[in-house]
């Protein structure tokens, strides 16, 4: 299905890799992460196992360990399991707000130097409500895990002092709330309850724990890329030379394009990034970025032609190329029409052999399939529980075209639940009326 790229640097070919877990092989040696364990040694994951994996089993199991550590912490301090759980659902709840109030620095900071901040992420873990307040999407995850700001600069003027603000006024709010926590302690100390004293002592110590880990200089791979800590982009600052500041500003409207595109409006994306499509030729990510929105638009005639075009630069990457030529694939499956439909199985093949891994290669591939009568090949391609990291209205899609083909194949339990979970993830997904006309015909 179209879909935006997620990176722009070069591969070098000849070198391919392969994932322990799904065993696809690819030459863009980036969609891989390296990975060692008892029973295996070294090997390498791709992309796309790596974030399920991250967001299912190793998400749940540090969640399970992080309540089970407080639980045993509870009952250390209070030699009561009576006591245990509700210390660790109040630790929970306040390592909730202290990561709140650390994101709410970055972002009235942010608000304070004139930086728009397009999204701000509260908590961890897979599934995401996501919130639009004016101009800001809001993501509110279940767990006390992570935090994240993105904002989008629009000028160079004082960069660094801004960015610099932005970024230190996170742990300076910790900080900050932690003092106030220790002065509560000293001025009313003896007139709190001891269930009370208990949460203002563990609301400090949360706090301080958070401002000084976070001045710390670490990243970590997470489901928006890799992730620095405070201190890391702290002392990032002082190396990012102007050219690399420019570019981050060029990036500003391909950030918030690739933001509506994901949590927002297809034609928002679109209006977006409408200004840049003629000067699209010298960013791979732009490209990609347009074809798979004019695709998702409806705009199918502009997408191909400009697909085409983009596909004409002998330059690009291994991956670069790769996703154009599945997002013209995919536009070229939407018309319909039997002889876009041999250009795109041609594409979606060569896409799906160089990245394997990508979920919406995988799906682009599987949708072809079904739509040139390979019914089973098509739905082995979609039945992947990995497509779960797909936002909705992806899962929608993929769903909707299976249950095309798990019709053609007679299977109508399957195809009825498929068809059933493309309707509860997005009632209005394009592709529900072609699944639901399979299983009507299964009945005449």
């Amino acid at each position: 299905m179209g879909k935006d790229s997620e990176k722009t640097t070069p591969e070098q070919p000849g070198e391919t890799l392969r994932c322990r877990i799904c065993r696809a092989e690819s030459e863009w040696i980036e969609g891989f992460m390296p990975d060692t364990n008892v029973v295996h040694g070294p090997h390498h994951v791709c992309l796309s196992c790596f974030l399920y994996r991250q967001k299912y089993r190793q998400y749940y199991l540090s969640w399970i360990w992080w309540a089970a550590a407080a639980i045993a912490f509870g009952f250390f301090l209070s030699g009561s399991i009576a006591q245990a759980i509700p210390f660790a659902i109040g630790a929970y709840v306040l390592m909730y707000l202290a990561i709140v109030v650390h994101e709410l620095g970055h972002l009235f900071a942010a608000y304070a130097v004139g930086v728009h901040v397009p999204a701000i992420s509260f908590g961890g873990g897979l599934r995401a409500k996501v919130l639009r307040f004016r101009n800001t999407f809001i993501l509110l995850s279940p767990t006390p895990s992570e935090g994240l700001i993105i904002p989008a600069y629009s000028t160079s003027e004082h960069f660094r002092k801004k960015a610099l603000f932005i970024t230190a006024a996170g742990p300076l709010a910790n900080a900050v709330a932690a003092l106030l926590g220790m002065a509560a302690l000293i001025s009313f100390g003896n007139d709190l309850s001891e269930h009370s004293s208990a949460a203002v002592i563990l609301w400090t110590v949360l706090n301080a724990c958070l401002a000084i880990a976070n001045l710390l200089s670490f990243s970590h791979r997470t489901a928006f890329g890799v992730q620095e800590s405070d201190g890391a982009q702290i002392w990032g600052l002082r190396k990012k030379s102007d050219d690399e500041i420019e570019e981050i500003l060029r990036q500003r409207n391909v950030i918030l394009a690739l933001l509506e595109f994901h949590l927002g409006d297809k034609d928002k994306s679109l209006a977006i990034i409408e200004n840049d499509i003629e000067h699209a030729d010298d960013s791979a990510v732009t490209q990609s970025l347009v074809t798979a929105t004019l695709a998702e638009t409806g705009q199918l005639e502009r997408g191909i032609t400009l697909g085409r075009k983009y596909l004409e630069n002998e330059e690009l990457g291994v991956m670069e190329r790769a996703m154009l030529e599945n997002n013209l694939a995919f536009t070229l499956f939407l018309t319909n029409d039997d002889e876009a439909l041999k250009e795109a199985d041609r594409l979606s093949e060569k896409a799906f052999n160089t990245l394997p891994m990508v979920l919406a290669v995988k799906g682009t591939r599987g949708s072809v399939l079904i739509a040139t009568g390979r019914f089973e090949a098509g739905v082995a391609l979609l039945t992947d529980k990995r497509f779960r990291l797909e936002t909705p209205s992806h899962q929608a899609t993929v769903n909707s075209i299976r249950a095309r083909g798990l019709a053609q194949l007679g299977n109508r339990k399957l195809a009825s639940k498929s068809l059933r979970a493309a309707r509860a993830l997005d009632p209005d997904n394009r592709h529900l009326p072609a699944a639901e006309a399979a299983l009507a015909a299964m009945d005449t």
